[in-house]
This record gives C-alpha cells, structure tokens and sequence, in this order.
C-alpha cells in the first residue's frame, strides 16, 4: 500500500481532544473536520459536537462535509485534507467510513496526512485488520498501519479477541482514553 499518516490518534468521545491537539499542534494550526462517517446520523451534528470539543484552543477549523464517493474523490477536498496539519475524523458508522474511503482522492490524502485523528469506533477502519462493529470479527481496512488492531470497548471485544490471533496487538480505545501512533510506536493516554 501507498504511503501512511505520519501520525495517528485514536480517541474515545470524552477524550481531552483540545488539550491534546494544542499541546502538540502549533499555534493557529490548520485543522479540518471530515464528519463522514457520520453521514446517515448527522454530519452537520458531527462536526459542530467536534467543534465544540475544540472550542477556546488555538486552531483554525474548517468542516469539509464529505457524505458520498462522489465528493470523497473531489480535487479540493483532498488537497485541503492533504495540506492540513490535522485531519479529525467524526465518529459515526465505520463500515459507511470504509466503504465511501475505498480507492477515492480522500483515501490517497488520508495517506499523505500530517496527522489523522479518529474518534471512537472508526478508528478502527484505517488498520488493516479493523474490526467489523457488527459482530467484533477482523475484517479488511485501509491498512494505514498493520502493527495493531483497533476497537472501542464494546460487547464483542472478547469475541474479538477469540478471533485474532494470539500475537496480534489489540488495543480496545475506551471513551476517556487516547492512542497515538508515532515513527512506528504506539502510547496510550488516558483522560482519567
């Protein structure tokens, strides 16, 4: 596969996301907010609560609502998520994430990101495997990184589990926590 994200952050729904993103971003960094996932359940909705999180830190914000194949494959969109010092990415349905991604423009910028950042469930979706929500079992991702396994805390982590196998790295990203991928190292934090 093409090239990855020089880094990556998953984190769960009540993790300090702006004190994350300030400490480790410059000042007025360029930020942009992808709430696709959420498009069936409220895209707009998504990116304001995402907006909200962020409210107060020093960055600047713009929301590029993505909800289909065809805008996920439009030249601006792309460039600006390829450009931007930080890409967040809504939490929402990973399946419609992984599946509207597949083989788009936005696809190959996610890839030349500065920093993707995932929350909740569809971290999942940019490993390869990524966990399927409807049942825990692994499934193919975009396979921006392979050295781990990614879900949320829910009832089919230990089917998860029994399903992988045994050396692979599970990480289960709890709503507090936060995990960082960077030169080939994972660290967790957790809010708590």
């Amino acid at each position: 596969m093409s090239t990855a994200p020089r880094d990556f952050l998953a984190v769960g729904t009540e993790f300090p996301l702006a004190e994350c993103l300030t400490a480790q971003l410059p000042p007025n960094a360029d930020v942009v907010i992808v709430p696709l996932a959420a498009a069936f359940t409220g895209a707009t909705q998504a990116a304001l609560a995402v907006a909200q999180r962020l409210e107060g830190a020093p960055l600047t914000l713009e929301v590029l609502l993505v909800s289909d194949r065809e805008s996920a494959n439009t030249a601006h969109f792309a460039q600006r998520v390829a450009d931007a010092d930080a890409v967040i990415m809504t939490d929402g349905s990973a399946l419609h994430l992984r599946t509207t991604l597949r083989n788009t423009a936005l696809e190959t910028a996610l890839r030349q990101a500065k920093l993707v950042v995932a929350i909740g469930s569809v971290a999942t979706v940019f490993g390869d495997p990524m966990i399927d929500p409807r049942g825990g079992a692994p499934t193919t991702g975009m396979g921006l990184f392979t050295d781990a396994v990614l879900t949320v805390n829910s009832p089919t982590v230990e089917r998860t589990r029994e399903l992988l196998p045994s050396d692979a790295e599970l990480y289960v990203v709890g709503e507090s926590d936060g995990l960082y991928h960077h030169s080939g190292e994972w660290y967790v934090s957790s809010a708590q």
